[in-house]
């Protein structure tokens, strides 16, 4: 079977000219409807044929290779072999299963972080809590907003220390709203995966001092 030279692609790293041949791919034949016809699927030993064939190409480069050669065969005209009547041509389907299934974990690994709740995972603990640095307050802060519901401003500053702020606005510096006469605000460290760049307990209190809402919050 003759081989196809790869042609060059634009300026990418691995825009290297490569000789690709079909059979050297693993490509699984299949029956095809028309006499004489045989179509190929590229098979998951793509990745590991291109490195023992074209070592020169990084393996960063690889998943790049593998899908410009997908779009390639599925924009252009099928490739056509002079080697009687057999027809190579990748099929849309596997390139649809392709980015499905690369949707689909990216997705999944979205939702695992959003579930995982790092504010849950230790008790608080006062002498803890005095000493910790920010992001080592972050895991007792679900405890935390529990706690301080029912209590008065002397209570919460007792338990907690003074606020790293005082709010007495409608919103905050990210747009959230702000209940009460009075937030203290204690800075829980930076959560980019959760949101949050910056995030906070706020405390939220009346006119007379009383704990009217807890909660975690950021922007």
């Amino acid at each position: 079977m003759a081989c196809v030279e790869k042609p060059q692609m634009d300026t990418d790293p691995c825009s290297t000219s490569v000789p690709i041949c079909a059979h050297q791919f693993a490509f699984q034949p299949q029956k095809s409807t028309v006499k004489g016809h045989v179509d190929f699927h590229p098979t998951i030993t793509f990745a590991t044929n291109l490195r023992r064939l074209h070592p020169q190409v990084p393996l960063v480069n690889i998943p790049t290779v593998f899908f410009r050669i997908l779009r390639h065969a599925v924009v252009h005209k099928p490739v056509v072999r002079p080697t009687g009547e057999a027809h190579i041509r990748f099929s849309t389907r596997t390139l649809l299963i392709v980015v499905a299934f690369v949707a689909f974990a990216l997705a999944s690994v979205f939702a695992v972080s959003r579930w995982v709740d790092p504010f849950d995972d230790r008790n608080f603990d006062s002498q803890q809590w005095a000493t910790a640095s920010s992001d080592n307050r972050a895991p007792m802060a679900r405890d935390v907003v529990s706690r301080v519901r029912g209590m008065d401003r002397d209570g919460v500053i007792e338990l907690l220390g003074q606020p790293g702020d005082r709010l007495d606005s409608a919103t905050d510096a990210g747009g959230h709203p702000l209940r009460g006469a009075e937030v203290f605000s204690y800075y829980i460290g930076s959560w980019s995966m959760h949101g949050m760049d910056d995030a906070f307990v706020y405390v939220h209190f009346d006119t007379d001092g009383a704990v009217i809402h807890s909660e975690i919050t950021g922007y």
